[in-house]
């Protein structure tokens, strides 16, 4: 598996750690939807630029989700 692959299998990992849906997260980072399902099941490679939107994107959401989960608590 390549260091691609790998990194955006932890994008998905982390999606489904914190209830996250590919619709939130292309919302959030300016990918579309279509782009993210293409860079999980092979079809594409994201460009640098677009994978750390996605994965600044997906920290902030968790940070989100993180603190409404301390508030609730």
């Amino acid at each position: 598996m390549i260091e691609v692959e790998k990194a955006i299998g932890r994008i998905y990992a982390q999606m489904g750690e914190y209830n996250i849906s590919g619709l939130a997260l292309a919302k959030a980072s300016g990918v579309t939807r279509v782009a993210l399902s293409n860079w999980r099941h092979g079809k594409s490679t994201p460009s640098l630029d677009k994978f750390l939107a996605v994965q600044f994107a997906l920290d902030a959401l968790v940070a989100e989700k993180r603190a409404k989960s301390n508030v609730q608590a």
